[in-house]
């Protein structure tokens, strides 16, 4: 599968033994989901993400969010660089949070970790 590879070849993830875990690491860890769909040509793409609402209980909200433009904001602005006779262009990111830089530890010496 296309998704999963571009996550080993970006290495993404490492390999952490269960029993190497503390008890809040392992109370801590993240669920990830895939979800197949297949496309009317018969191509399978695949979603890969982590289940972020359980780190609601233990992180900010600030931290867990993540920021992601309204669409009624994205259309709006287009319109009036429309009307304005403005150039503009929108660009989508591919797999824009795994190219995202990641601590390896969280100020109190936490790590974060996905279990896939």
């Amino acid at each position: 599968m296309k998704e999963m590879k571009k996550l080993h070849d970006r290495d993404c993830f490492m390999h952490i033994d269960w029993k190497t875990m503390s008890t809040t690491e392992r109370y801590h860890v993240l669920e990830s989901q895939i979800f197949l769909t297949e496309k009317k040509d018969g191509l399978i793409k695949g979603r890969h993400f982590a289940n972020g609402n359980p780190q609601r209980q233990w992180m900010d909200l600030e931290q867990v969010s993540s920021p992601t433009i309204i669409t009624e904001s994205t259309m709006i602005t287009t319109i009036i660089e429309a009307r304005e006779n403005r150039d503009f262009a929108t660009c989508d990111i591919w797999n824009a949070f795994i190219q995202t830089e990641v601590e390896k530890q969280d100020k109190d010496g936490h790590r974060t970790i996905m279990k896939i």
